[in-house]
């Protein structure tokens, strides 16, 4: 849904489940890239479900799939983004449906509609 909705934005290229290499060498999978050409900036978001657990755990989150950089030196290889700043988001939802001021962050960043977060929410509670 996140995904889809990017891929509306004028001047992003937006992939996702993207296979690549981490810098361990292991085989690992990247939920979604954005790409903006005209900004020389990539972003890697990781969409997240947990159980909620506290009210920094959105940053605690984030921060656990920023530490991770999955996959950044052979995704910059493969979409020629080798002189781009690339971010790792981890993106994260409650369970139970619950969002943190991060994820409205995120949304409001992106210019994503309130819309797709409550279809977010809801699909996370199917």
């Amino acid at each position: 849904m996140i995904a889809e909705a990017l891929r509306g934005k004028d001047g992003l290229e937006v992939y996702e489940e993207v296979p690549c290499i981490a810098e361990n060498d292991s085989s690992r999978r990247v939920d979604i890239i954005i790409i903006d050409r005209g900004k020389s900036q990539a972003w890697i978001v990781d969409p997240t479900v947990r159980y909620e657990g506290g009210d920094q755990q959105a940053t605690e989150v984030d921060n656990e799939k920023k530490g991770s950089e999955p996959c950044v030196r052979d995704l910059k290889g493969k979409y020629r983004m080798e002189e781009y700043e690339v971010e790792v988001i981890g993106l994260c939802v409650g369970a139970r449906g619950t969002i943190s001021r991060f994820f409205v962050d995120f949304f409001s960043r992106f210019s994503l509609l309130k819309d797709l977060m409550n279809r977010v929410v809801i699909s996370v509670l199917k």
